[in-house]
């Protein structure tokens, strides 16, 4: 699907349709206002210096840049709550991963960073979410 997309839209335009699908995450998140942006750029910095190349390095990228998608799916109220979360509102955010995974799975050629997605959270430690995978489990 990316290649397709790829070969249909610039390789600008590609990017912009993910900086415009994180615009629409900001836009419903007001906490997250540039963060996915920064989080992308930073992501693909790190994967280049780790030689990083292809699709490999594109996927970690653009993973990046919608790692927080499935906040879409997450209450304004409590995207937006001042102060400290309930027990079951922190519940309702730790589902975001699984949300986004299930967006972004929708698309065959998203298979990959749907992925990256679903396990953002997860700690070397094993202390994560949503699975608690440890160390080398986590991909």
């Amino acid at each position: 699907m990316i290649q397709y997309i790829q070969r249909i839209f610039r390789p600008h335009h590609f990017h912009d349709i993910i900086e415009c699908l994180a615009a629409a995450l900001e836009a419903k998140d007001l906490y997250t206002s540039g963060h996915s942006s920064r989080v992308g750029d930073m992501s693909y910095d790190l994967g280049r210096a780790m030689g990083l190349k292809g699709s490999e390095l594109e996927n970690i990228h653009i993973a990046a840049h919608l790692h927080d998608i499935g906040k879409m799916g997450i209450s304004e109220n409590i995207l937006n709550k001042k102060g400290r979360l309930l027990p079951h509102e922190f519940a309702q955010i730790q589902t975001h991963p699984e949300i986004g995974q299930k967006i972004l799975a929708k698309s065959n050629g998203l298979r990959k960073i749907a992925e990256i997605v679903l396990h953002h959270h997860e700690r070397w430690d094993g202390g994560g979410y949503p699975d608690g995978l440890r160390a080398e489990k986590s991909p």
